[in-house]
């Protein structure tokens, strides 16, 4: 497959090691010498000059790829560089695979994203193709190389222009919606709890976290992630340098895949992986912690159990 390969978009400001790392890993990929690569350097803060040129000295001498193109920012925008990079490729090539620049992969991971975009570009219902899965322990009967998740990230994606996803980023106001809403409150409430927050947080403009965006239009209108049983991804940037990250080794996959043959099929949604992703996030809020008062009405009035 060198044919009609979805080009990869990588935003990035200073961390120079963790793009280094990400950029050695795509380039351990088969496909990497047919694919485009496009890196969105983000302008420097002030006192951030030298390493911004650092950095781009390093993006201007890349290889190994069918083309690097560089996008050097002149103003610093975190959110407009990332979104700019999702919604310029979209535009330009109907696709695209989007990582930051804390993104590991492994030999397999071209192949798998561009065989999912593939096969799945006329499946409305899947928004993401997706590289990460966590490290958890999934039943053991489950014979296929991946499957349909309600849970969204953002560690090494490949989407379609046609469905929305820089649109979905740019909304505001999801959590307005699910206070009018109670069966939508109820069913995010079921599958990404926290997300309630994160949208209250949004929309006060207190965050702007494009992955809680994303999230709420996939649960909301039914939408479908692919996911591999077995992460091809890993994220390297837990160590307190990322925008949104702390520091933590929760999210560590100890065995990524060493794949690279996938058989994509016909699948249909299995409650059961996602049921352990749910668990392990573990994000459910303590209702019985809130004050008796308020604990019962909420039962009440969301029917929650």
């Amino acid at each position: 497959m060198t044919k009609n390969l979805a080009p990869v978009g990588i935003p990035t400001y200073t961390r120079l090691t963790h793009l280094q790392k990400t950029i050695e890993a795509l380039q351990a990929n088969p496909l990497s010498t047919d694919t485009d690569l496009y890196i969105y350097s983000d302008g420097p803060r002030a006192g951030d000059e030298e390493r911004v040129n650092e950095l781009r000295a390093y993006i201007r001498a890349i290889g190994g790829f069918k083309s690097v193109n560089i996008i050097e920012q002149k103003d610093n925008d975190f959110i407009k560089n990332n979104y700019g990079c999702i919604r310029d490729l979209l535009s330009k090539h109907g696709k695209i695979i989007f990582m930051e620049d804390d993104i590991a992969t492994t030999s397999g991971f071209l192949k798998f994203m561009n065989e999912g975009l593939n096969f799945y570009k006329d499946d409305k219902k899947v928004l993401t193709i997706n590289g990460y899965n966590i490290p958890a322990k999934f039943p053991k009967n489950y014979r296929h190389d991946y499957f349909l998740s309600k849970h969204y990230n953002a560690w090494g994606l490949g989407t379609w222009q046609d469905r929305g996803l820089v649109e979905m980023m740019n909304y505001n106001h999801g959590y307005s919606e699910i206070m009018r809403d109670k069966k939508l409150y109820k069913k995010i409430y079921k599958i990404y709890p926290a997300l309630i927050g994160g949208l209250k947080r949004i929309e006060n403009g207190s965050l702007d976290a494009g992955d809680f965006k994303v999230a709420f239009h996939a649960i909301k209108n039914d939408m479908f992630h692919i996911r591999p049983v077995r992460s091809l991804v890993q994220n390297i940037g837990f160590d307190g340098t990322g925008v949104h990250s702390g520091t933590t080794n929760r999210y560590y996959v100890e065995n990524l895949s060493d794949r690279n043959n996938f058989l994509f099929e016909n699948l249909e949604y299995d409650k059961r992986m996602d049921s352990v992703w749910t668990n392990y996030l573990d994000t459910k809020p303590k209702l019985s912690q809130l004050p008796g008062r308020i604990y019962r009405k909420l039962k009440k009035i969301f029917k929650l159990k």
